[in-house]
This record gives C-alpha cells, sequence and structure tokens, in this order.
C-alpha cells in the first residue's frame, strides 16, 4: 500500500523541481517506509493536467495502480482544487487515493492568513520582519546585537523580541547615540525600530503571540514527526484547538496586567477612549481568526474517524505494532490508512545544498540521485553491506566512455 506525496519548489537556478516521495508499508516487516524518488523539472507545465501525466508516469513505473491508497499536496488550488485540481483527477482513476492536505503546510497557511486578516497584525509582523532583514543584511549589526543579548540571534522571532525586548531598544539606542559609526539606513530605521518595540500595542501583540506560538510551536513539530500516525496527528489538532478557545476565554486580564505592570499606562497612537477595550477586541479577532481557520484548514480530518478502532487507549498498543501484528496473523488485504502521510520537505533542504551557485549544471538523473543518497543514507549504508555492491557500482560508471581505461587486463 502506497502514498504518493507532492511538492513543488524553485531551484538555485530559478527551476520548478516536482519532488516526489512514496511512503509504504513493507509487505514482509508491516513497518511503514518513506522513500524520495526523484526531482523532476515542471517549469514548462505546471498545471493539474501536467502534474498528472508525472503521478501516472510514477504509478506505471512502479506498478502502483492496484495499492494506491492515499495522496497528499500542499493547498494551491492546481493540487487540492476539488473541481479541477491534481487530486481530482488522480481520485478518478484511482478511487482509493485519500487526499489529505499536508498538515504542516496547513498550519503555516492558518497562522499567516489569520494574521493577514487584521490590520494591526499584519503591520506587526511586516515591521518584525523588516527588523529580521536589518540584520541579516549586515553581519556587523548581528555582532553588536549579540553584545547587548548576550546570545546569538539567529533568527527575529516573536519569542525572542518578547524576551529581549529592552536590549533590542537599547541596541537601537546605541546606534542613534553613536551615528559616526552606522550608515544612514541604519540610523534611520533604528529610530522607526525604537519607536514600533517601545509602543504598549507592540508589547501586548509580542505577549499573545508568543502564547500563541507556544502551542502551534509543539503541534508544528509533532505533525512534521516522522513515526506518528494519524490518529495521533488529530488528536494533538483538536487538543491545540480546546487550548486556543480557553486562552481566549481567560487569559486576556492576566496579558492586560502583565502589560500594565512591565509598560506602565497604556496609550495608543489612535484617539482611542479605552484602550483596554480596544485590545480585548483585538484579542479576540485573533484568536477567533485562528479558531475559524483551524476548523476551516482540518475540517477534511472527519474522515479520518474510522481511524478510531485503532485508539492504543483501547488496544494498549500503537498503530505500528498492530500493523505488524496484522501482517502476522495474514490480515494485511484489509489494512487501511493508519500511518501519517509522507513529507517532501526533505528533499527540498536537500536540493538547496545539492544545487548551488559553484554546482548549478547538473542533469536530471545525478540531481535526483544525490538527492536519494542523502536523503536516505540508511539504505546507503544498509546497500554497502551487501559484497557485490561496489562492483555494482564501478560496473555503472563504466557503462559510460571515459578517458581513462579502467578495465583492468
Amino acid at each position: 500500500m502506497h502514498y504518493p506525496c507532492k511538492d513543488e519548489t524553485s531551484d538555485i537556478t530559478n527551476l520548478s523541481q516536482l519532488s516526489t516521495t512514496l511512503r509504504y508499508v513493507h509487505h514482509e516487516t508491516g513497518e511503514a517506509h518513506e522513500r524520495f524518488i526523484t526531482f523532476v523539472d515542471v517549469s514548462a507545465d505546471r498545471s493539474a493536467d501536467g502534474l498528472f501525466k508525472h503521478v501516472i508516469d510514477i504509478v506505471n513505473r512502479y506498478e502502483l495502480k492496484h495499492k494506491l491508497v492515499a495522496q497528499t499536496y500542499d493547498g494551491a488550488a492546481v493540487m487540492s482544487g476539488h473541481v479541477r485540481g491534481l487530486q481530482v483527477k488522480v481520485k478518478e482513476l484511482y478511487p482509493k487515493a485519500l487526499f489529505v492536505h499536508c498538515f504542516s503546510h496547513s498550519l503555516n497557511l492558518v497562522l499567516s492568513q489569520s494574521a493577514s486578516n487584521i490590520k494591526d497584525c499584519k503591520i506587526f509582523f511586516q515591521t518584525l520582519t523588516g527588523m529580521g532583514s536589518f540584520f541579516t543584511k549586515s553581519s556587523k549589526r548581528t555582532h553588536a546585537l549579540s553584545n547587548f543579548t548576550r546570545k546569538k540571534c539567529q533568527k527575529i522571532k516573536v519569542s525572542t523580541v518578547h524576551k529581549y525586548n529592552s536590549y533590542f531598544i537599547e541596541f537601537f539606542q546605541h546606534v542613534l547615540d553613536n551615528s559616526n559609526d552606522w550608515n544612514n539606513e541604519a540610523i534611520v530605521l533604528s529610530q522607526g525600530f525604537i519607536n514600533f518595540l517601545d509602543s504598549r500595542q507592540t508589547y501586548f501583540l509580542l505577549i499573545v503571540f508568543s502564547k500563541i506560538f507556544s502551542l502551534t510551536d509543539n503541534l508544528y513539530e509533532v505533525l512534521q514527526t516522522k513515526r506518528l500516525d494519524i490518529l495521533c496527528c488529530v488528536k494533538k489538532i483538536e487538543e491545540t484547538k480546546c487550548q486556543l478557545q480557553n486562552y481566549r476565554l481567560n487569559l486576556f486580564e492576566k496579558l492586560w496586567e502583565t502589560v500594565l505592570s512591565d509598560k506602565g499606562d497604556f496609550e495608543l497612537q489612535r484617539k482611542i477612549r479605552d484602550p483596554k477595550i480596544f485590545c480585548k477586541v483585538l484579542f479576540n479577532e485573533i484568536f477567533d481568526n485562528i479558531l475559524t481557520n483551524l476548523q476551516a484548514r482540518f475540517s477534511s480530518l472527519n474522515k479520518f474517524e474510522f481511524l478510531s478502532i485503532i485508539d492504543p487507549k483501547f488496544l494498549n498498543t500503537n498503530p505500528y505494532d498492530l500493523v505488524k501484528k496484522i501482517k502476522m496473523n495474514d490480515l494485511i488485504s484489509a489494512f487501511q490508512e493508519v500511518f501519517k502521510l509522507a513529507s517532501v520537505e526533505r528533499s527540498f533542504s536537500v536540493l538547496k545544498l545539492i544545487k548551488s551557485y559553484q554546482r548549478s549544471t547538473q542533469g536530471k538523473e545525478r540531481l535526483s540521485s544525490l538527492s536519494l543518497i542523502s536523503t536516505d543514507k540508511e539504505l546507503l549504508h544498509k546497500e554497502k553491506n551487501h559484497p557485490e555492491f561496489y562492483d555494482k557500482v564501478i560496473n555503472e560508471f563504466l557503462k559510460q566512455e571515459r578517458l581513462m581505461d579502467f578495465i583492468y587486463k
């Protein structure tokens, strides 16, 4: 039983590379394995019809016609569209191929769309992004910041800015006080960042999103765990939704007191009679947007209700052990979608390492082969233990004509 996972990214030469990963259950051991298959350049045609041809090619090449039970892609319309998307075309040809939107990608969309829907939050995150660019553009700025925070801040995250808020303000004030040592851009931006960080509203949003991201970061790590079953993912998502709902109902007063104790009387740039009411409305709007988007993005989880029959609480075992028992008792034909679907993000990380500015001209076969070696090192080490492995490598190498004679005479 196989689960194909496809996603697309651009490489260093601006070519659109389609990554394909297969997740399958071994017919002897009953264990789930995940294997990167190939990169394919789809720059010329990224339509649903064009991508469908690649799916058919993979299915035919690995004889998966009667083994395909699921498919997973990102949320792009060309992939997940309910009318003309790739998942519809695949399901028409392979009815058992259940479509699942990548859980981690769904969570990213929930957070990004929730923030962009609220004007104050959109400005807040755009300013934080600008602050991150301020430091990444200059190693001098990054080094100077570390002298204040006593820590190397590789990424300007919400939790980092919240924790070191006063140190960031001290750094930007240092730039203004020593203007002869900094260029005009650093001086102008520093004044703007001081005004931003010293704002009570900014501090309030830093506290709110630090709380939210502490939950969603844990959820993201769970969704990215390789050896995790779908049932556990579904439960973790529901737990996160309940916790966010609890925050919405009970957290505001505590956060408000924290802001007042740390920053003093609350003042807004706008003429608002009651800042507390304004922040209460903003607070509720943030949580309502996130909860609404969570419900919308993960509403398809209802189709996994059948997995409750393998709940570990009732079976005293986890799905992986259950699959082995099914295999041992010759019940594999009744086995359905128990395992978490595959992920292709690792192949994208490998692509950036392999195809760089120095190695930007390499063929599709070489790129896919090097990516496979990098993503599936365990498989490579296992093959090395076979006596004939190196002979096969040498024979494959000698298939092409070489300037040197490698054949012993």
